[in-house]
């Protein structure tokens, strides 16, 4: 392209700014001349957005233009549906304000493209997929209505970065209206990002207050927060109805109606089976049923699940014949404790539920198969796995887990000695012996 050619376009694109998105400025030859020289800086391809029609008109140009970066600089309402259908769209504001955009009834966001991981990497069949990054701005509603739609429709993938709010969604009468339906795309939460006072009301349905997936759909959480979310039948913060959720980070906490769903009998596609993985984070503070359940496969190598009124973890497999398909396996350091529903209440067989590698955590289990006394089977391990101790029954303190061969096994506690030196004076002046080392 020649620099004449050049002068034109970078008039039209600078024109077309100031009439759609701020107040008209002036364009001289000496800024046209300098702006070539510099050859599109990265401001030059931002747009500055401080209404409905200056944000949809950006995105017209983020999907079909040079333009990727759209600055929000005041609070609006959008009463039309917008589309994302490029990669690399972002809708940010300044560190030093965070505006709000309200989605009206008709003001909601969706990502197109199929199959986009959580991770950012393309699935099979996903080439063009689009994606969209929000950091530092409020996306809000607050239509209470009968068939209020999703905020978010993603076949594509969504980040919420740092500063990204998401809240006060409410749906009442309508299977798949989430707060954030991830339909066959990707979700990422990221550090400093939040979804808050969602809800899902919809009776005898299966739906998540905040988080909804379909179609093999995948979220992923490393930090953030998602509290204060509720749902009257199943997944108060996320909801799977088939697809997959890992949790390395961040906090779930004040959700009523369970914070992680697993609800479907599908088994995920591809090669890897497992539907929900607790790899960090935590789950904290939430009531009704159980912080976690799950129907399928599940993996927890990590993180903490305490202080929920009722159960931890509820595992109950459809697959018990078919371990490979259908099974809890534990590793790792996870902290599962303080939950007086039973931390971990499984109704599979021993053969899918599973003890891995150097077990560091503290785990709490309620048997619901074995009864629980010494010697009874209630999981599966190899002879080189460490740790079974730190595995505590539930309804016996005086029980741990143990080793025996390829069987995970109950065991009496050993006794601990704990001496207390009342009178500081060096010398124990009472000792007591217990199960777990604490009086």
């Amino acid at each position: 392209m020649n620099m004449i050619s050049k002068l034109k376009d970078m008039a039209r694109a600078v024109s077309r700014r100031g009439s759609d998105c701020s107040p008209p400025r002036a364009v001289s030859l000496l800024t046209l001349v300098c702006a070539a020289l510099f050859a599109f800086t990265a401001s030059a391809k931002t747009w500055q957005v401080y209404n409905e029609v200056g944000l949809t008109n950006a995105l017209y140009s983020a999907n079909f233009a040079d333009y990727d970066a759209i600055q929000i600089t005041s609070s609006f309402t959008l009463n039309t549906p917008v589309v994302i259908s490029k990669r690399g769209v972002r809708i940010y504001s300044n560190a030093n304000s965070r505006p709000t955009i309200h989605c009206g009834y008709y003001g909601r966001f969706r990502i197109e493209g199929r199959g986009q991981s959580y991770n950012g990497s393309a699935g099979p069949g996903n080439q063009g997929a689009s994606d969209l990054t929000l950091q530092n701005i409020i996306i809000s509603d607050g239509d209470n209505v009968a068939n209020n739609p999703p905020m978010f429709t993603v076949r594509g993938l969504l980040t919420l970065g740092n500063g990204t709010t998401i809240t006060g969604h409410n749906a009442v009468n309508t299977y798949t209206n989430s707060a954030i339906l991830v339909q066959g795309g990707g979700l990422y939460i990221g550090d400093g990002a939040e979804i808050a006072n969602c809800s899902y009301k919809v009776k005898n349905g299966s739906g998540g207050g905040a988080i909804q997936v379909l179609n093999d759909g995948l979220v992923g959480m490393s930090g953030g927060t998602i509290w204060r979310c509720s749902s009257i039948s199943s997944g108060a913060a996320v909801y799977l109805d088939d697809g997959r959720f890992t949790m390395s980070g961040g906090t779930i906490t004040n959700c009523t109606g369970g914070a992680v769903i697993r609800g479907s009998l599908r088994v995920p596609s591809g090669n890897d089976k497992i539907g929900l993985r607790i790899v960090g984070g935590r789950i904290v503070g939430c009531d009704v049923v159980a912080a976690i359940a799950c129907y399928n496969s599940i993996v927890i190598s990590g993180g903490e699940i305490s202080s929920c009124t009722n159960v931890g973890v509820h595992y109950s497999s459809m697959y018990v014949s078919n371990p490979e398909y259908g099974y809890l396996q534990l590793s790792g350091n996870p902290m599962i404790f303080d939950n007086p529903g039973g931390n971990i209440v499984t109704y599979a067989n021993y053969d899918n539920f599973k003890l891995v590698g150097n077990f560091t955590g503290r785990v709490g289990v309620t048997p619901t198969g074995p009864m629980a006394v010494a010697g009874a089977q209630f999981g599966t391990t190899y002879p080189t796995v460490t740790g079974a101790e730190n595995i505590f029954c539930d309804t016996d303190p005086t029980l741990v887990g143990a080793v025996s061969g390829t069987r995970l096994v109950w065991s009496e506690a050993p006794l601990k000695r704990v001496e207390l030196d009342l009178d500081n004076d060096g010398n124990p002046d009472v000792i007591i012996t217990t199960t777990d080392g604490t009086i």
